[in-house]
């Protein structure tokens, strides 16, 4: 089965508002491609939601740690240093390590790369409209 990498934005954007990131994962719990994840990422997701969404450690541990422990983790073997920012940069390096058929994102920095090491790099609208899952 094909792995996908998910940006911090779009965990975000699919727990608090719904939409076309929430159906990128609906999609990966149909079984249509997992999901994977590494523990800076697992990190940055938790952050965000805490320092800029006033999420609280009961609602991650309700609600985020149970949906994360159901995602394959894997651990980043090299770093990249390609972006400016740290978190794309995690982002990317959990996309090699995976071996991921694509990227969803909805960062500017990241989209403007296309690709990363022949890993596709899209939107949650490309990503669902496309179905790299079915090629």
């Amino acid at each position: 089965m094909i792995c996908v990498v998910v940006d911090t934005n779009v965990y975000v954007s699919a727990f608090l508002f719904g939409g076309l990131p929430e159906r990128v994962f609906l999609f990966a719990e149909e079984g249509a491609f997992t999901i994977c994840i590494s523990p800076a990422i697992a990190q940055e997701i938790r952050s965000v939601l805490t320092k800029k969404f006033g999420w609280s450690k009961s609602a991650l541990a309700d609600l985020l740690d149970p949906f994360l422990v159901s995602l394959r983790s894997v651990i980043p073997s090299q770093q990249v240093n390609l972006a400016k920012d740290r978190a794309d940069n995690e982002i990317l390096a959990c996309a090699l390590e995976a071996e991921a058929e694509a990227i969803v994102t909805g960062d500017d920095h990241l989209l403007k790369l296309k690709a990363f090491q022949g890993i596709p790099i899209m939107t949650p609208r490309q990503f669902i409209t496309i179905k790299p899952w079915r090629w």
